[in-house]
């Protein structure tokens, strides 16, 4: 690593380049943890009585040492050794390397530390294996979303474990409306609000109940790819009675209400979810965008700053700040967050697969001098964020 340079990158001398602040309302602190994970080992004993298990203990730094645990004759089946290998590694300075826990004839150790790699041989009597591997954090880019992903220790009280949101990080919104018993004067009403966009479709009786429900189902799906587009707005399926809307980004939201109106005595059933949530909204795991403080270095591998892996930074929770972008930008162009592996974290002010669209009270772009009326300059963009 090394400082910053303007020229290198093209943001000029000025101070317009990615994570400066123009106006600060609120700042939260922010860790670098992506994709930081703790290791998972599982010990399962296959015999039993009185036995020796030499394990060879590899550490993270490449050493190795042996550590024998000796079961008794009173260890009379598979399930007991494992409860006295448990109660031994507890007394040993294992049990600072590893939280252990027995199901049966199976221990499971993962490790205290994650990033960590503490590997266990198989002695005989003995299958080990590896079912999660220990991986250390990412670093975070400045002037990029991060998202929360759990409350974690830091140098500030307000500094949770962040992130650069990906689709993985929300489960796909899904509504299912069923109808039944439509008949003749019946009408049957689906309306979805996306994007801020409000969307009606209905659909008079028609046959049979079924029939109904699969000619709304037509005029939904010409409704959503007509304002949102195809492959990146919302989806929507029947099966039988039943029509299934769908995000198409995981992390988008929308809000759904169905009805029957009529004498024809048809009613509405709502499943699944009809209202967002924070496991299938990305706008509501928004912790802000990360910024240049004391943390932020300079990385010549790829040519940005960054916030080091397990450091802590800074996030504008609320203000202007710059980002990186390379598109032409009005004001009252809409945002969208990137979500996919290349675009993670960057902001855009067009629909994509893999963008998230977030509203205008929680982002919006804005003009500045150095733009003369329009955003980016020399690959920027002014941001006002609100989470």
């Amino acid at each position: 690593m090394s400082t910053f340079n303007d020229s290198a990158v093209g943001y000029g001398g000025g101070q317009a380049r990615p994570g400066i602040v123009l106006a600060l309302i609120l700042a939260l602190g922010c860790l670098a943890t992506d994709g930081l994970t703790k290791q998972v080992q599982t010990v399962e004993f296959t015999s039993s009585g009185a036995k020796s298990y030499a394990f060879t203990v590899t550490k993270p730094d490449g050493s190795t040492e042996v550590r024998t645990f000796t079961a008794t004759a009173s260890e009379s089946t598979s399930a007991l050794t494992a409860a006295a290998f448990e109660a031994w590694l507890e007394r040993t300075y294992l049990s600072t390397i590893y939280s252990a826990s027995t199901s049966s004839a199976t221990v499971t150790l993962t490790t205290r530390t994650a990033g960590e790699s503490w590997t266990l041989s198989q002695p005989s009597n003995t299958t080990v294996a590896e079912t999660v591997a220990a991986a250390g954090a990412s670093d975070l880019y400045i002037g990029r979303a991060v998202i929360r992903s759990g409350a974690g220790a830091a140098r500030s009280q307000n500094a949770y474990r962040a992130k650069h949101p990906r689709a993985t990080d929300a489960t796909a919104q899904a509504a299912i409306v069923t109808f039944a018993s439509v008949a003749a004067g019946d009408t049957a009403i689906i309306n979805v609000t996306f994007r801020g966009v409000p969307v009606t479709a209905s659909a008079e009786y028609t046959a049979s109940n079924d029939a109904t429900a699969a000619a709304l189902n037509a005029l939904l799906e010409t409704e959503f790819n007509a304002k949102f587009g195809a492959g990146y707005g919302l989806g929507a399926t029947v099966s039988g009675g039943a029509i299934t809307v769908t995000a198409e980004n995981a992390g988008d939201e929308f809000r759904l209400t169905a009805n029957v109106v009529g004498a024809g005595g048809g009613t509405a059933t709502m499943t699944g979810v009809a209202n967002p949530t924070t496991a299938t909204s990305l706008r509501r795991s928004l912790w802000g965008v990360s910024t240049r403080d004391g943390g932020v270095r300079w990385d010549d591998t790829v040519n940005a700053e960054i916030i080091p892996a397990k450091q802590a930074g800074s996030a504008l929770a609320k203000g202007d700040v710059y980002v990186a972008s390379t598109q032409t930008i009005a004001q009252t162009d809409e945002v969208y967050l990137g979500t996919s592996s290349t675009e993670s974290g960057r902001f855009y002010n067009t629909a994509a697969a893999g963008r998230v669209w977030l509203p205008r009270e929680v982002c919006a772009w804005r003009a500045d001098d150095a733009s003369g009326g329009s955003v980016p300059a020399s690959g920027i963009a002014l941001l006002t964020i609100n989470v």
